[in-house]
């Protein structure tokens, strides 16, 4: 009858709509969305992603690349990537990886310019910079290198330090950059490292997250993910600092 119709129509709307609730909220599960500085997103991660997604097939992953930290507390977002002091009140903090400062060049302007023999001689290169504090950008490392009345021809400020990095591929000058930037270019040897004297820096990359989305299964497999591969980073480096003879298998 009509009223037996009206019934199993009924609940059979509502076992569908309990069936996209279900696949949206399994769909949700998969989601990691990650806050981070734009310079260590298109630098660092984006280039491992393949990586990402190798181990974690079933994780998707979307990133918000900006400069403010945003409140893990209330909002959607489930980690953040900063690099800062490290003191962040009410979230769970994870320090992933210091950095230190040097310049860096590409070979094709070293050609056209000569390769600086002393600190001395930058003066005669555009040097570039990114708009840190000065406790760790050109004056304190020319400082560090004893040549605190050094002169350049010209300095160029950039605000986004990847395009620092960028410039300098491009042959526009020297940059004072970050390891954790330029490791890849200084392996695959599109840029060089001109002196051995580095600038520590007083910021460190932390990996925060809300105590409430920490438990999250995807959450843990991009972070058990992101530790490995600064590991490997880091081993890779220390494997190339010790120079020739190093066994491949190590890197």
């Amino acid at each position: 009858d009509v009223c037996s119709s009206d019934l199993y129509l009924s609940q059979g709307f509502a076992q569908l709509n309990e069936g996209w609730r279900q696949l949206r909220c399994q769909d949700e599960e998969r989601v990691v969305t990650v806050t981070l500085l734009p310079s260590f997103a298109s630098r660092w991660l984006l280039p491992r992603l393949p990586s990402f997604s190798r181990c974690c097939p079933d994780v998707e992953l979307r990133l918000s690349m900006n400069d403010q930290l945003q409140d893990l507390q209330t909002s959607a977002i489930d980690l953040a990537i900063r690099f800062g002091p490290g003191h962040y009140p009410g979230l769970q903090v994870t320090h992933l990886m210091d950095d230190e400062l040097f310049p860096v060049a590409s070979p094709a302007l070293l050609a056209v310019q000569g390769t600086p023999q002393s600190p001395a001689d930058l003066e005669r290169f555009v040097l570039l910079k990114d708009n840190s504090l000065e406790s760790f950008n050109w004056s304190s490392w020319l400082r560090l290198a004893g040549a605190a009345s050094f002169q350049p021809r010209h300095n160029l400020t950039i605000s986004d330090s990847a395009q620092v990095v960028n410039m300098a591929l491009a042959g526009q000058g020297i940059a004072l950059a970050r390891r954790s930037l330029v490791a890849s270019e200084l392996q695959q040897g599109t840029l060089v490292q001109l002196f051995d004297l580095v600038l520590p820096c007083p910021f460190a990359y932390y990996l925060l997250q809300s105590p409430h989305r920490a438990s999250r299964p995807a959450v843990q497999c991009f972070v058990r993910w992101l530790q490995q591969a600064i590991a490997e980073d880091q081993t890779c480096g220390a494997a190339a600092a010790c120079g020739p003879g190093v066994d491949d298998s190590a890197s």
